[in-house]
């Protein structure tokens, strides 16, 4: 049986405003919605325990990152070595790269 017609889903209002939605043509095809998610929806989001998180330095950041379960994954352009990451970070403003 297929809910997805006769049944309410909390995130339904995102459908209807994606489905009420022009696209814009400039500078690609791509729609644009202001106040995408209800206020108390962004605050659960914002405010959930995987994405609110801090350390009082990278190090600690980078731990609680992965006790929360995120993990570091091979993508081009990123750093995978979480020293060189942190030693870039620190000169972050200066000419270094860490992607060479």
């Amino acid at each position: 049986m297929d809910i997805s017609n006769s049944t309410s889903h909390r995130f339904d209002y995102l459908l209807n405003k994606i489905r009420g939605s022009d696209f814009s043509l400039d500078p690609f095809r791509h729609v644009e919605i202001r106040n995408f998610f209800s206020e108390e929806d962004f605050q659960e989001i914002t405010t959930a325990k995987e994405i609110s998180t801090s350390g009082s330095n990278d190090p600690a950041l980078i731990d609680v990152l992965l006790e929360a379960g995120y993990r570091i994954i091979n993508f081009p352009g990123c750093v995978t070595e979480t020293d060189r990451y942190i030693q870039w970070h620190a000169s972050k403003h200066s000419d270094a790269t860490a992607n060479h």
